[in-house]
């Protein structure tokens, strides 16, 4: 059974107490490997900027190729630009943060961001979160453990990388906001979505993957409670992909078109207490993987009658 499996899930960094106290976020990881049937890794952040700082030639000469691929595939040119030197410093990150998940053999990585935002050769890790999801592995920022925890439950069903973001209402929509979407949402299969790169927040550092879906694209969006007590879960449309909006400076949004918008809303406890977005319906699925896990689904159930999208 899908409830069976045991990922490997690596925290980089502190705990994030603010988040915890104010937005509920799992503090007890001990009780998430219990619930979720996962097993949990934590390291200091030192072990990543040291990784990082002490790239081997291959490897930085790995980034450097990578920073070309970037710049060559970007569609366009981004409102905000960023020079060369600033994407080696994120595709270096990458390396990294690749190196440090093989090391640990993770399946999911959260980290807290801080030190690499604080770190003057380092760049912070949103185009290297959206590229490690790409190679396979869930991939969140700011440590929210009950959005990766999430992340690696659609990991199970659909073995497609998900996008992980702030949620607030826009123009009538449940807007899904962050600056780390992979480029392959919808699976290898359909190829790459098209992206420009941008600074971060509109700063001219720190590159971020500007992408989004086509109007139309159906998601499924779902986060667990704290210590995994329920699965907030529905499906709709994308109707718009958008950069930056009003509440939010990240540079990812989507505007879905949800049954039960306030519903949602009255579920949510601030910004950071972000949802997770993946390519297709698939609350059926989702909701039978809770049931084997002793979650309770809410909203009610009679929003999973659909039928599951690969």
């Amino acid at each position: 059974m899908t409830a069976e499996r045991k990922e490997n899930i690596l925290i980089i960094g502190d705990l994030p107490r603010k988040y915890l106290a104010e937005w509920e976020i799992t503090s007890d990881l001990a009780l998430a490997e219990d619930r979720l049937k996962v097993h949990v890794e934590r390291i200091g952040s030192e072990e990543l900027l040291a990784r990082h700082e002490n790239l081997a030639p291959s490897e930085l000469e790995e980034a450097r190729a990578l920073a070309e691929r970037l710049v060559e595939g970007s569609s366009g040119r981004s409102p905000f630009p960023v020079p060369m030197a600033e994407v080696e410093k994120a595709a270096r990150v990458c390396i990294a943060l690749e190196n440090v998940a093989a090391q640990h053999g993770a399946d999911a990585v959260s980290l807290d961001c801080g030190p690499l935002f604080a770190s003057r050769d380092a760049s912070l890790p949103c185009a290297a979160l959206a590229l490690l999801q790409d190679a396979g592995i869930a991939a969140g920022c700011q440590i929210d453990i009950d959005a990766l925890l999430t992340m690696v439950l659609f990991k199970r069903i659909t073995d497609l990388p998900t996008f992980l973001g702030g949620p607030l209402a826009s123009e009538g929509r449940l807007a899904v906001s962050h600056c780390s979407m992979p480029l392959t949402m919808c699976g290898p299969d359909a190829g790459e979505q098209p992206y420009r790169l941008g600074g971060h927040h509109g700063s001219g550092a720190d590159p971020t993957i500007r992408t989004g879906l086509p109007a139309g694209t159906t998601v499924t969006l779902a986060r667990l409670t704290r210590n995994a007590e329920e699965l907030i879960l529905t499906s709709g449309k994308v109707a718009d992909s958008r950069a930056e909006i009003e509440g939010s400076p990240c540079c990812n949004t989507l505007l879905v078109e949800v049954p039960n918008l306030p519903r949602i809303l009255s579920l949510i406890k601030g910004f950071q207490y972000h949802l997770v977005a993946a390519c297709g319906d698939h609350t059926v699925r989702m909701a039978e993987l809770a049931r084997e896990l002793a979650i309770e689904v809410v909203p009610p159930e009679e929003q999973t009658d659909a039928v599951s999208a690969p």
